[in-house]
């Protein structure tokens, strides 16, 4: 008898020190783990009820780290009147001109990083890394756009077949597509980031030890700005968790003040008799406008900074003098033609004479 209840008095103390070591290994997960679950929650939450409203606030959050970095950069050179090396520049051109060919390299970096943490599937990053950003009332657009397009009369039967059985098709490998991205995608994001950096670094200290790249780029008057922009870029990579936090952090004031918003416009309107209309707007509808309002504030945002790098880079007194208004020195024409081929963003951003 006595030899019964010592083995269970030991089989229970088995078992609460089994429970106890079980808690706390889950205890230490959720303390290491438990910040990325719940970011990775509000993301994939966010993102799928406003995905394009988030797109649009993670690229207005680089732009902005961008924007900043580049007047710290500004100001702590004119300072120190020092100049960043123009290696920036030959580093960031090679790293431009080889980004389709690095894909099956960051493919496989990607796999192998989605094994070693496979937490990272979490992220739903899939809008970020494809061109498919729709809500609900995008899709229902697109969906009676093509509704009128197959009333057309001149598809005719055969035509609304193939144009039926190719959206399908086309909807079938999306969703097809979608599992992979949202599996791999956040470690194929970070893979590319890391290859550029590398690349960058790579190929600006191989310039500064002397490698002669001058036929390959020849930057002209942009040396002076094209080190201190390629240099920028280099450093907001640093930021890149903080465009994933300032996306949905921008989401949620947004939201949180269309219903402080909402709220004190019932109250004001909580004593005074209306009659109830159709057309009568929903604090959905009030949320929706403020966000597509804030949406348009961002884009414009991105299109403003990119617009003034562009006048910036060919503007008066820099490569094109033609552009102020002063006549061109003339120039031979092979001269001419290496003039236009090797400036720094020349695919980009050079017009054609």
């Amino acid at each position: 008898m006595f030899a019964h209840a010592a083995s269970k008095q030991s089989r229970l103390r088995a078992q609460y020190f089994a429970w106890h070591r079980q808690r706390s290994q889950r205890n230490w997960a959720n303390k290491t783990c438990g910040g990325w679950h719940v970011f990775c929650n509000r993301w994939n939450e966010a993102i799928g009820r406003r995905p394009l409203a988030m797109v649009v606030f993670f690229n207005a959050t680089n732009t902005l780290t961008w924007v900043t970095t580049l007047a710290a950069l500004s100001r702590c050179i004119a300072q120190s009147h020092l100049q960043i090396a123009p290696d920036f520049a030959v580093g960031w051109l090679v790293m431009r001109s080889t980004v389709k060919l690095r894909q099956p390299l960051n493919l496989a970096l990607a796999a192998g990083l989605s094994k070693l943490a496979p937490s990272l599937s979490m992220l739903k990053v899939s809008p970020l890394l494809t061109a498919f950003a729709t809500d609900t009332d995008t899709r229902n657009m697109a969906t009676s756009a093509w509704a009128k397009i197959f009333r057309c009369r001149l598809l005719g039967v055969r035509g609304r077949s193939i144009l039926r059985r190719s959206l399908q098709d086309g909807a079938r490998l999306f969703r097809w597509a979608e599992g992979p991205i949202d599996r791999c995608g956040l470690a194929f994001f970070l893979s590319c980031k890391f290859t550029n950096i590398c690349i960058l670094c790579a190929t600006t200290a191989a310039s500064m030890r002397g490698l002669d790249l001058s036929s390959f780029c020849d930057f002209g008057h942009f040396q002076k700005d094209a080190g201190l922009l390629a240099c920028t870029s280099l450093v907001n990579a640093v930021f890149v968790p903080m465009h994933f936090y300032g996306a949905v952090g921008s989401l949620r004031v947004i939201e949180s003040l269309a219903a402080r918003a909402w709220q004190e416009l019932a109250e004001d309107d909580l004593g005074k008799t209306t009659e109830t209309t159709e057309t009568e707007m929903t604090e959905e509808v009030f949320t929706k406008n403020l966000i597509s309002l804030a949406t348009a504030l961002a884009a414009a945002f991105d299109l403003a900074v990119t617009f003034y790098l562009i006048w910036h880079l060919t503007g008066p007194g820099l490569a094109h003098p033609w552009m102020s208004g002063q006549p061109a020195a003339p120039l031979e024409p092979g001269e001419q033609k290496r003039s236009r081929s090797n400036c720094f963003l020349t695919r980009f951003l050079c017009v054609k004479r």
